[in-house]
Formats: C-alpha cells, sequence, structure tokens
C-alpha cells in the first residue's frame, strides 16, 4: 500500500514537471498519451494494480486513483485552453489579416461522368469536340437528313428560339455535322454536352 502511495506522489512530481515543459498542443497530446494510454499510460499501469489490493485498500485507492486521473486530465485541458489564449493574445499576430479562402463546393455528378467518359475516349485516341447549344437548322437538321417538315422538326419536339431558323439543339449530332462538314475521315471524335427537347420524361429518354 505505501509503494502505490510512493508511485502516487512520484508521477505527480513528474507531471508536474512535463506539464510545465509543454508549449504546444502536440506535446500536451503526448503527455496525455504517456499517462493515458490504454496499454503502457503511467495512471493505466496504477489501475492494473487495484485487483491485487484487499478489499478495504480497493476502497481506498480506488476512488483516490480515479480523482487522481481526473485531477490530471482536467489540468491537461486547462494547459491547452492557456496555450490558446496565450497565442490569440501574441501582439505579432493580425486577426484582421484575410485568409485564403478554403475551397468549398463540387462539381456537379453529371459534369464528374462526362469527365470521366473524356477521358476514356481521349485514352483511345478520340478528340473531344464541343458545339453551341443554340444551333441554326441547318446543323441541327437539314445535313443530317431531316428536311423541313420532318416530324423530329415540329415544335412540341424542338423549342425554337427565333422560328424558324434558330433553336436549343435538340441532340449533339448538330456537333458532328459541323465537325463532318469542317474535316475530313479519317474522324474519330466524341462529342458529350446538353442537349433540350420538349420531351415527356420516362425511361427511354432519361437515361
Amino acid at each position: 500500500m505505501n509503494d502505490l502511495l510512493a508511485k502516487i506522489t512520484e508521477l505527480r512530481a513528474q507531471f508536474e514537471n512535463l506539464l510545465n515543459q509543454a508549449d504546444s498542443e502536440n506535446s500536451l497530446n503526448n503527455l496525455y498519451l504517456k499517462y493515458f494510454s490504454k496499454t503502457q499510460g503511467e495512471i493505466t499501469s496504477l489501475f492494473k494494480e487495484i485487483p491485487s489490493l484487499s478489499l478495504d485498500e480497493k476502497k481506498e485507492f480506488g476512488p483516490l486513483i480515479n480523482n487522481f486521473q481526473e485531477e490530471l486530465k482536467q489540468r491537461i485541458e486547462d494547459k491547452k485552453v492557456q496555450l490558446a489564449n496565450a497565442e490569440l493574445d501574441d501582439p505579432m499576430i493580425d486577426l484582421t489579416y484575410p485568409e485564403v479562402p478554403a475551397p468549398t463546393g463540387m462539381l456537379h455528378p453529371t459534369t464528374q461522368v462526362i469527365r470521366e467518359m473524356n477521358e476514356f475516349f481521349r485514352y483511345y485516341g478520340f478528340s473531344i469536340v464541343e458545339g453551341p447549344e443554340i444551333e441554326n437548322v441547318e446543323f441541327n437538321f437539314r445535313i443530317l437528313n431531316l428536311p423541313e417538315g420532318h416530324p423530329a422538326t415540329d415544335l412540341q419536339d424542338s423549342l425554337f428560339i427565333r422560328d424558324p431558323d434558330i433553336l436549343l439543339r435538340t441532340h449533339t449530332s448538330s456537333i458532328e455535322s459541323r465537325v463532318l462538314t469542317n474535316y475530313k475521315p479519317p474522324i474519330r471524335v466524341a462529342f458529350p454536352g446538353k442537349s433540350f427537347r420538349n420531351e415527356t420524361a420516362n425511361r427511354t429518354n432519361m437515361r
């Protein structure tokens, strides 16, 4: 029993010395591990000695070690607050200095998928081509063998901006018609993008 009391006294003195030397949050975290690690902590070793004590000694030393543990933990937390306050009080720190904004947000899932697909096609030798979303009927229909009066050009399927020549493209094939007009084969291109049609969404056209 006297050995246990002596050990507690020794640990207290040791802790006071190490706590006074701690000058950063990292050093305090290391101090915490030294005393409260579940495998090799100094306080943990005290608890491991309790089963070998007599019943009366357990009643005396159990609460004593518990209180000792809580005291040391609180001292560490108090020191962390003290160090944080000291850092804020440092006259060399300008709290009005603007920080670099932290990155926020993320790409839309559709954009992420398009970029992954583009990487796939580029790997296999394709070029990625983009085109205007506001298109004329020549590239959107005529070059693709869709004459005037074709059902696909009906107002119910196509969203015209300036009737009858300018519309929101109804498919990305309008990019294909531009590529085939301006370049000669062989051509290996992929042309992802948005298209606009006045359609009722269903499982066949919204995949």
